[in-house]
Order: structure tokens, then sequence, then C-alpha cells
């Protein structure tokens, strides 16, 4: 269930539910227009219940610019801070994206811990949000642990062929009448 609150300033509020877990979100961004690219401030909250431990965690995504609006190709940067909070424990993932530099220099880019709720880090974790999260052990200080090896926790599938705007195959199945039991109205 979804519902726009408010159309201006943008508010909207979402539930949804299923026997493993429950997602609640209250989103009021703040936009910025600068000419030929839109920066996005992220406000509100996203909560995820897990049922079966009974854990929450809690986040507010990194900012987010969109460049070449009007001339060149469109592309999305993510950055800043990105904090998720397991609000049971205490435990906390604070990961930092990196902004794009000059000729596509960390773009995509990210790199945090997983810290717990003494501010000891556990993991230490990498990556590309549009592509991989790596993770490996770390000291407490968050320097890696020698010989620690890396773990791949989550790798991006290819997109569909067929598919000409870089939609995942989630979004291709919801969009496609390909997949109905029966033919549309």
């Amino acid at each position: 269930m979804a519902e726009q609150v408010c159309e201006q300033p943008p508010v909207s509020a979402a539930h949804a539910e299923n026997e493993h877990f429950t997602y609640d979100i209250v989103s009021a961004p703040a936009t910025k227009f600068q000419g030929n690219s839109l920066e996005v401030y992220p406000k509100g909250r996203t909560r995820i219940g897990l049922r079966r431990s009974g854990e929450v965690f809690s986040h507010v995504p990194p900012q987010a610019k969109v460049h070449n609006l009007v001339l060149g190709r469109t592309w999305v940067d993510s950055y800043g801070s990105f904090l998720v909070t397991n609000t049971a424990s205490g435990d906390k993932v604070a990961l930092e994206f990196k902004p794009c530099g000059w000729f596509g220099a960390g773009q995509h880019e990210f790199d945090g811990h997983v810290v717990d709720a003494e501010g000891n880090a556990k993991f230490a974790m990498s990556g590309k949000w549009n592509s991989h999260v790596d993770m490996c052990a770390c000291k407490p200080d968050g320097t890696p642990v020698a010989n620690a090896p890396t773990r791949r926790l989550w790798t991006c599938a290819a997109k569909p062929e067929e598919d000409h705007y870089g939609c995942t195959h989630f979004a291709w199945h919801l969009n496609s009448t390909k997949y109905l039991s029966r033919p549309p109205l």
C-alpha cells in the first residue's frame, strides 16, 4: 500500500508485509534544480522488520544527483553517508558513498564498516552500488585483518537483453505482458 500524502512538498508513505518481513517508508525528499542537474536530498525514514528474528532496521539513503537532464547522457550519482541501524541491538552499518570525480573516477564506489553497539568495527565493506558488495573481517579499529578472505555478498544480475531502458529483470516482468496468464483486456 502506498500513498502520496502531499503533492507540494512531495511526501509519500508506504507499507508492505508478508510472512517474512514488514516494510514501512515515509519519504519527503527536497530537490534542487541546477540547470543541467537535479540534486535530491532524502528526508524521512525507512524501516524493515524481520519477522523470524524480530529485528528492525532503520535507514535514510544518501543524497543523489541526476546529471545531464537537458544535454548529454543522463546518469545518477549517489554520494554521502548511509547509516543502517539495528534498533534492537544498536549495531550499525556506516557506509560512505563517494561522489564521482573527473572522468568517472570513483563512480558508484562506497566503503564502510559494520559496527557493534559499543562502536567496535566487525567487518569492512566496499564495492560499487551498481555491481557488487564485498565484505571482510576487520579489527575493532576498522583495519582489515591480515589475510582475511573477502566475501562477495551481492552481485548485480545481468540486465535483460531485450530491454533498452536499463531495467532489471524484476521491472521488466512488471512492465511486460509476455508473462500474463491471460491476454490483456
